[in-house]
C-alpha cells in the first residue's frame, strides 16, 4: 500500500509540475519577447532585440547597435487532458472495483498571461553595456475537476483509499536579471547577469504534504497548499561571445541553479486542527551553446544547444523514494531565422525540441509525469514605424504529445494525458540614441558599400530591425 500511495503521490505531482509550464525545456521557458520566441528562444551567440539578448547570455548585448527598451505581454492557452482506466477486480476481491472504471477530462487551465521587460544601455564610445530584464521563468496551471468517471479524480479516488481530485494548480515564476557585458575587443565581449527571483505557488491538494483522515474507514486526504507567500531565490548567469569569422559568431552560457527559500505552506488536518509542511525548490543549472551566421544576403540564421540539469535540482530531481519527481537532465535543440523583407520590415521563424525529462526506468510514471510539448514551432514579424517606435509580433504552436502507461505494476491498468498548446506575443520596442538616417539615405548607404558585411550595414541603420552580426 506504501508503494500505491508514493505512485498516486508523485503521479498527481507530475501532473501539476508539468503542466505548469506551458511552454518551454521542462519548466523553463524557452525565450523572452515576440522577437526571441518567434526564432525559438535562439539567441546564446546574437540577440535580435534587448530581451532575446539578455534571457540567455549577458555577453550578447554588446552586440547590439544601440541602446533599447522593450515591453511586451504573451497569451498562452494551454489544452490538457487527463485520463485513466482500471478494469474490474483489478485490485482484488476487497479493493476491487466491481466493474471498470475509465474516463478522460480537460483542464480548465485558460488564458495565461506572462510578461517580458528589458533595457539595454549601449553608448557610442565605451566598451560596457548595461542593461536590466524582468522575465517570466515559468508560468501556468492546471484546473482539472473531480470526475466520478475519472478513477485518478474520483471522490474517493482509485482504491477508496486517497482523494485526489478535483486538482488544481498555478505557478508563476519571474526573474530580475541586471546585466552588464564588456567589449574586449573586436571579436570578444564577456557578460555577467546577477538573478533575483521570486515564485508564486498555489497547490490544491498539495500532493507532497502528509496525508490525513478523520477516521480509519475514511479516505486519506492530501492538505491544501494555498495558504502562502511569494518565494524569494537568486542566482546568476554568465557567457561570452566570439567573432570567430566574417559572419560568424559563437556564444556561450552557464545558468547557474535558481536557489529558492524553502517553500512553506500553512494548512489543515482533516479533522480541522492546523498543519505546517514546507519542501524545497530550485531551478535547474543551464550550459548553453550558440553560433550565429550572416553570410546570405538580408538573412540571420542562429541555432542553440542546451543542456538542462534537472537531476540536480530539488523537487523535480530528487527521487521518487524521497518525494521528488526523479527527473533526468535533457538537451534542447532551437533552431531560429529572420530574414530582412526591408529597411523596415523582417519576418522570423524557429523550431525547438526537447528530450523528455523523465528516464525510461521510470516510465510506470510517464502518463502521469508527463512532458511538456517536445515539438514547438515559432513565426513572427517586425516592423519598425519610425527611428525610435517599432512593433513585433509572434505566435507559438507547441505540437501535441501523448503518453499513456501504467502508474501501478498491475495489468490493465493505464493513464493516460495530452497536452498542446497555442501562444501569442506583442512587443513595443523604443529605440535611443545611435546613429540615424532616413529610408532613402539607409538604401544608398547600401548600395554604395557593398564590401562591408551585410550585418554591419543593417546595424548602422537606426531604423532597421537590429540582430545581425557586425
Amino acid at each position: 500500500m506504501r508503494r500505491i500511495r508514493t505512485a498516486f503521490v508523485i503521479a498527481a505531482l507530475g501532473i501539476v509540475a508539468c503542466s505548469s509550464s506551458a511552454r518551454g525545456q521542462g519548466l523553463y521557458s524557452f525565450g523572452a519577447g515576440a522577437m526571441n520566441t518567434s526564432m525559438a528562444g535562439a539567441s546564446t551567440a546574437v540577440g535580435v532585440d534587448a530581451l532575446g539578448a539578455m534571457y540567455w547570455n549577458p555577453a550578447a548585448i554588446s552586440g547590439l547597435p544601440g541602446s533599447e527598451a522593450v515591453i511586451g505581454a504573451e497569451l498562452i492557452y494551454p489544452n490538457i487532458h487527463v485520463g485513466s482506466t482500471i478494469p474490474a477486480g483489478a485490485f482484488g476481491p476487497i479493493f476491487g472495483p466491481a466493474t471498470t472504471q475509465t474516463g478522460i477530462t480537460r483542464s480548465d487551465s485558460g488564458l495565461v498571461p506572462t510578461t517580458s521587460v528589458g533595457y539595454v544601455y549601449k553608448p557610442e564610445d565605451l566598451a560596457l553595456t548595461t542593461g536590466i530584464g524582468v522575465f517570466t521563468l515559468a508560468a501556468g496551471g492546471v484546473n482539472f475537476p473531480g470526475d466520478p468517471n475519472n478513477p485518478i479524480l474520483a471522490p474517493r479516488g482509485p482504491l477508496n483509499q486517497f482523494i485526489l481530485g478535483p486538482d488544481a494548480a498555478s505557478l508563476v515564476a519571474l526573474g530580475i536579471v541586471p546585466t552588464a557585458s564588456y567589449q574586449v575587443n573586436d571579436k570578444l565581449a564577456i557578460g555577467f547577469s546577477p538573478m533575483i527571483d521570486v515564485t508564486v505557488v498555489s497547490f490544491d491538494p498539495a500532493f507532497f504534504g502528509p496525508t490525513s483522515q478523520l477516521d480509519i474507514r475514511a479516505p486519506r486526504q492530501f492538505p491544501t497548499g494555498s495558504h502562502t507567500r511569494p518565494f524569494w531565490g537568486a542566482g546568476f548567469r554568465l557567457g561570452a561571445t566570439y567573432k570567430v569569422m566574417d559572419h560568424l559568431t559563437a556564444g556561450f552560457s552557464y545558468t547557474s541553479p535558481q536557489w529558492y527559500e524553502k517553500w512553506k505552506f500553512n494548512a489543515s488536518e482533516a479533522n480541522g486542527d492546523p498543519l505546517f509542511f514546507s519542501t524545497l525548490f530550485t531551478l535547474p543549472q543551464i550550459f548553453s551553446l550558440g553560433v550565429a551566421y550572416d553570410g546570405f544576403d538580408h538573412l540571420l540564421l542562429e541555432a542553440d544547444v542546451r543542456w538542462l540539469d534537472y537531476r540536480t535540482s530539488k523537487l523535480l530531481g530528487d527521487p521518487i523514494v524521497e518525494g521528488g519527481a526523479g527527473w533526468d537532465s535533457i538537451w534542447a535543440v532551437a533552431l531560429g531565422a529572420r530574414y530582412q523583407l526591408t529597411d523596415h520590415c523582417s519576418v522570423q521563424i524557429g523550431y525547438l525540441f526537447n528530450e523528455n525529462p523523465v528516464p525510461s526506468q521510470l516510465a510506470v510514471f510517464n502518463t502521469q509525469l508527463p512532458l511538456v510539448v517536445e515539438n514547438t514551432i515559432t513565426l513572427g514579424g517586425y516592423y519598425q514605424f519610425n527611428d525610435w517606435i517599432g512593433l513585433s509580433m509572434a505566435y507559438i504552436h507547441g505540437f501535441k504529445n501523448s503518453v499513456d502507461g501504467s502508474v501501478f505494476p498491475l495489468r490493465g491498468t493505464s493513464t493516460h494525458l495530452d497536452m498542446e498548446y497555442d501562444a501569442f506575443a506583442i512587443n513595443f520596442h523604443i529605440k535611443f540614441g545611435g546613429p540615424r538616417c532616413c529610408k532613402a539615405d539607409c538604401a544608398a548607404a547600401t548600395q554604395a558599400d557593398r564590401s562591408v558585411p551585410t550585418g554591419q550595414v543593417q546595424a548602422a541603420s537606426g531604423i532597421t530591425p537590429e540582430g545581425m552580426i557586425h
